[in-house]
């Protein structure tokens, strides 16, 4: 009998264990539960904080473009939008503001003109795609990507057919380019040679002109520019601080002054020393929260600036 009444005594004891372990373990869980849950929340508000920064950035980036404005119509690599501080240290963190010229880059929508092909723009846009070693006649399945006549633009063109018939299958956009990642799309290109691209191309939602001032190398070049001449011409700067020069800082005034300097480029259209659209970049640390804020700004010839479009991503 009492051997019965210890073995109960023992079954009991050992329930009451592990009831006090299941209770332990799901304490323990709640607990991890929760503080998980107010990581995220420190998170989330660290995060926003992050963001309420990146638009500060950009509201002053709005006000450095207003103000060279009200100064000078000739944009220019020397002016104060373009040499934003690089780093600017704030309580519990870090800012990074850049303002880039959109007009500097091909505009890959400066392609169509009243729904069709511009000669200039095309012939300019070959010149960029062989300077990166591809078929020029790319160029013809993105007019086709462009225009809506759903008219195949020769053998080197592209419309739905051809788009249907791959193994994921799309159709042609048959509108201006949104954004410049949609050439990945196009027939004849891919992420390999986008990625070789992209810094010399926009997508902006109107026709635009190049601004020569702040042109790369290889924009210039594809104007008709010697690939000797177009690193003479091209107004950007070096890299490195030691190898600006006055000469090499001095920009162009007026695009007949480029032309006299550049005496390969024959054709004056769709350049400018001005510049309506601008992309900035701010990158922004705050308490263990990050933010990537890039924002399209339009200047127009009044001198207003407005948000086309803005991009936040993780940084």
């Amino acid at each position: 009998m009492k051997s019965h009444q210890h073995s109960q005594r023992g079954i009991a004891l050992l329930t009451a264990l592990l009831i006090m372990a299941l209770l332990v373990i799901v304490a323990m869980t709640l607990a991890y539960q929760q503080q998980l849950e107010v990581r995220r929340t420190a998170t989330l508000i660290h995060n926003e904080q992050a963001y309420q920064y990146a638009l500060a950035v950009e509201a002053f980036a709005i006000s450095v473009l207003n103000d060279d404005r009200k100064n000078n119509e000739v944009d220019h690599l020397e002016e104060d939008w373009a040499t934003l501080s690089p780093v600017m240290p704030i309580e519990n963190g870090e800012v990074t503001g850049k303002l880039e010229d959109l007009q500097g880059r091909f505009n890959l929508n400066t392609l169509l003109v009243s729904n069709q092909a511009d000669p200039i723009a095309l012939l300019r846009f070959q010149a960029l795609l062989e300077q990166f070693d591809m078929d020029p006649n790319n160029v013809f399945a993105v007019v086709d990507w462009l225009d809506t006549d759903g008219i195949q633009n020769g053998p080197y063109g592209a419309e739905d057919d051809f788009y249907l018939g791959l193994e994921t299958s799309y159709l042609s956009a048959n509108r201006f380019f949104s954004d410049v990642s949609e050439l990945r799309l196009v027939k004849g290109f891919n992420v390999a040679n986008f990625k070789l691209l992209a810094e010399h191309l926009s997508a902006l939602p109107t026709a635009t002109s190049i601004n020569i001032n702040t042109a790369s190398a290889s924009v210039i070049e594809a104007l008709g520019a010697s690939a000797a001449d177009s690193q003479s011409l091209t107004r950007q700067l070096p890299k490195n601080p030691e190898q600006i020069s006055a000469e090499s800082r001095e920009h162009f005034k007026s695009v007949s002054e480029f032309l006299t300097e550049a005496r390969t480029i024959s054709s004056e259209q769709g350049l400018s020393v001005n510049s309506e659209y601008f992309l900035l970049t701010a990158q922004t640390r705050f308490a263990g929260g990050k933010a990537l804020l890039k924002s399209v700004l339009h200047r127009n010839n009044n001198g207003q600036l407005r948000v086309i479009s803005r991009n936040l991503s993780p940084d």
